[in-house]
């Protein structure tokens, strides 16, 4: 049975493949330059949710996961997390999927999370926790939606963030930067 979740995540979900240099050249752009756009991107949401299906602190499904190529020839994974509401934990979250993809592939990754909730004020960018002198944690790159208000591509993404439908504004939002940079 779908619920309102999924109605939201899917068009994101299929925003964030199908455009996906033009999200990263918007939320990331240091990011999207340093790509090697010569070699396609790959996607592994469905090794993804071995990762993420036995996690103790609750359901997790994460957005995206892509591997790409550097210019330096290093290979990299690119996790994608969009959050349409104010989460506690939310950055423990984003600690629990980069750390088991670190463990699972043995390499860093990149995690970006774009915050589409309407809360200006909340703002996680980092998880922390601390035990006797031991510290773990991670800080990941966040995105807020709300800034982009105005959003530069027109009268309809402005409408749908401003008045609740975030997920039909990425594919507005993505379509239309696409055809913008990538003629």
């Amino acid at each position: 049975m779908k619920t309102s979740n999924d109605d939201y995540d899917n068009p994101w979900k299929m925003a964030a493949e199908r455009y996906f240099r033009e999200f990263l050249a918007i939320f990331h752009p240091e990011l999207e330059a340093a790509i090697d756009w010569s070699v396609d991107p790959t996607f592994h949401d469905q090794e993804l949710r071995q990762v993420t299906r036995d996690a103790k602190i609750g359901l997790r499904r994460l957005d995206k996961l892509a591997k790409v190529q550097l210019l330096d020839g290093a290979e990299l994974y690119i996790h994608l997390e969009v959050q349409l509401c104010r989460q506690r934990g939310f950055g423990a979250r984003m600690f629990t999927y980069n750390s088991r993809l670190f463990d699972r592939y043995g390499c860093a990754v990149a995690s970006v999370a774009v915050l589409a909730d309407r809360c200006p004020c909340w703002r996680p960018r980092a998880f922390w926790c601390e035990a006797w002198g031991t510290v773990l944690g991670m800080e990941f790159t966040a995105v807020k939606l709300l800034d982009f208000l105005p959003a530069p591509v027109g009268w309809e993404a402005n409408f749908l963030v401003h008045h609740g439908f975030p997920g039909n504004a990425a594919l507005i939002f993505m379509k239309k930067n696409s055809e913008s940079r990538y003629p």
